[in-house]
């Protein structure tokens, strides 16, 4: 078989998943969303970027229509704690996951580092500003609140 032939067939199966895939969805079908026009990578369907790996779990493992959607918000939400993500796979199998209440805990934890950051901004910032006016040599002394 040639590499041009392989190359095709290739893209048939992966256009094929995609059909499968959207059809399953209700997703809108258009076999030009692949990102990059390089089938079988990733793809842009319904302002979701889901790789060939993930489509093929869903067809092949039968998946519940509610589960991609699941995994997908959740992976989004655990990536803002630089948390490693769940493959579809994994997740389809049950592997642990972090609980809403630990998801909770860590958004306030979040929160308070964001209040931190811009707090010792605004005291350097002042600190910078007061050097400006006095003597360089001025000790700075600053209290962050934890």
């Amino acid at each position: 078989m040639t590499k041009e032939k392989l190359k095709q067939n290739f893209e048939k199966a992966a256009n094929d998943y995609l059909k499968a895939f959207c059809k399953k969805h209700e997703y809108d079908y258009d076999p030009l969303d692949w990102v990059g026009g390089e089938a079988g990578t990733v793809v842009c369907v319904a302002d979701y970027y889901v790789d060939m790996q993930t489509i093929r779990d869903d067809i092949d493992m039968d998946a519940q229509e509610k589960e991609f959607l699941a995994w997908y918000d959740y992976c989004i939400e655990v990536h803002q704690f630089d948390a490693y993500p769940l493959n579809f796979r994994s997740w389809l199998r049950g592997c642990p996951r972090r609980s809403q209440e630990e998801i909770e805990h860590l958004k306030g934890l979040q929160a308070r580092i964001d209040e931190l950051r811009e707090q010792l901004e605004r005291e350097v910032k002042k600190h910078n500003d007061g050097l400006k006016e006095t003597d360089p040599n001025k000790e700075f002394e600053f209290e962050l609140n934890f």
